[in-house]
């Protein structure tokens, strides 16, 4: 199987018995190496996508002709990515502030009808958070920090609204939705911000924090 980067031969070719998996492994490290990030494939002229590539990925290399890649600077990527975190910020405040007043006004359907929906946009915000500090500080250990103490808050504050409302904690779980989970997202805000800025920066710059 012949293999293009970005229009050109790829500098790596795959081991005779290597699996699609493998190569598509081997391709990913090696723009990673560089900066870069896998943003197209196209396999024997029909695109690959992470849906399709379990259904191809055990299949011997050899058994296709031409694989094609194209990919972009990581920053591009963790940009778009941070636009987005950004924008579900205060939308995930506002409803967590209005589930938390069903609970308050003992509206408890009304409250488990939102939270579902609420918790998994939760745990998508929390994973793009890990993804953007993983690229941003790959080795660098105050960054991996953040990954491992500024999302524990947030994922115990998940977990806790997972386990539902218990009938004797109803203030308690109250104060997460209305006071405790906005104010825990609101210091995100500083650390996308100064992130945004690390992705556009021409040079280095300091790694960014939680404030």
């Amino acid at each position: 199987m012949k293999i293009e980067l970005n229009g050109e031969k790829a500098p790596f070719t795959a081991r005779p018995d290597a699996t699609l998996k493998d190569v598509l492994t081997q391709l990913r490290a090696h723009c990673s190496q560089r900066g870069q990030v896998v943003s197209e494939l196209t396999l024997d002229g029909t695109a690959l996508t992470l849906a399709t590539e379990p259904e191809f990925g055990e299949r011997r290399a050899r058994e296709f002709k031409l694989l094609r890649a194209r990919s972009v600077p990581v920053e591009r990527i963790v940009r778009s990515i941070i636009k987005g975190l950004l924008e579900a910020l205060d939308n995930l405040k506002a409803k967590s502030v209005a589930i938390g007043a069903l609970v308050k006004q003992g509206r408890r359907t009304d409250a488990f009808a939102h939270l579902g929906a609420f918790t998994s946009d939760l745990a998508f915000f929390s994973d793009g958070i890990h993804h953007c500090c993983t690229c941003l500080g790959a080795g660098k250990p105050d960054v991996e920090a953040l990954v491992r103490e500024g999302l524990a808050d947030l994922k115990d504050m998940l977990a806790r609204l997972k386990s539902g409302i218990p009938a004797t904690e109803v203030d308690r779980f109250t104060d997460l939705l209305s006071i405790e989970l906005p104010e825990s997202l609101e210091r995100w805000r500083p650390f996308l911000k100064t992130a945004a800025e690390l992705t556009t920066a021409p040079g280095p710059a300091e790694n960014p924090g939680l404030n």
